[in-house]
């Protein structure tokens, strides 16, 4: 409720057209590469099929979870198969909810300080009120701006961190993979998948983290 409230006091907060319009624009890009990360990942799920029907061991399961009941038949092997692929695809679109969500914070954070930064170079130069007022305002804005990004660093640092640190298991595991399976198999294959989605999502991380860093660097200078 507290990031909600934020939110929405900064969509009424007073931006030009042309402010809003930067925003608006950087968050269109974000969730472009948030599509495409979250079709990678949903396609890499879907490739986990793969595998158990080029096997020659018949009724192989997807994943390798307990399964309380025997699968040996046609019928059964189909919906338990289906069941498989199907959970693994939506707990993947979950999951990219969370990176998505996180990500497009902060981008808006990085935004606003876009902002913040083009108005404390106009004082004095282009506006139509006094600097002081002006000077005023952007305070304001800058405090509330960095209550929203400490609130944003209180509500996901250990989500965060748990999807860091889930991606590097799965890059480790996922190399070893590559390196043990022929390359003609399906396993080189998905372990491909998981791999490059994997190090996409760090990326993801890294890059919009760094453009907020950079610029929150570059006020304090």
């Amino acid at each position: 409720m507290i990031v909600e409230g934020m939110l929405e006091d900064f969509n009424n907060y007073p931006l030009t057209k042309f402010e809003r319009d930067g925003v608006n624009d950087n968050l269109k890009s974000t969730m472009s590469f948030s599509k495409l990360y979250r079709g990678n990942c949903i396609i890499a799920s879907c490739l986990l099929s793969i595998p158990p029907l080029i096997v020659k061991a018949k009724y192989t399961p997807p994943t390798s979870m307990h399964i309380p009941y025997d699968i040996t038949s046609d019928k059964v092997y189909i919906v338990t198969y289906s069941y498989q692929v199907i959970l693994v695809v939506i707990s993947a679109h979950l999951n990219t909810i969370i990176d998505i969500l996180f990500i497009k914070l902060v981008t808006l954070a990085t935004c606003l300080f876009e902002v913040l930064i083009q108005r404390l170079n106009k004082i004095g130069y282009f506006m139509d009120m006094e600097a002081e007022q002006h000077f005023r305002q952007c305070l304001i804005f800058h405090n509330k701006t960095l209550r929203f990004i400490d609130i944003i660093e209180k509500l996901y640092c250990y989500v965060t961190f748990s999807q860091l640190a889930g991606s590097v298991a799965v890059i480790c595991f996922g190399a070893f993979g590559m390196v043990i399976a022929p390359i003609a198999s399906g396993d080189f294959v998905v372990n491909v998948a998981f791999f490059i989605n994997m190090v996409s999502q760090v990326a993801l991380y890294c890059w919009y983290g760094h453009n907020m860093r950079a610029l929150v660097k570059y006020e304090n200078f």
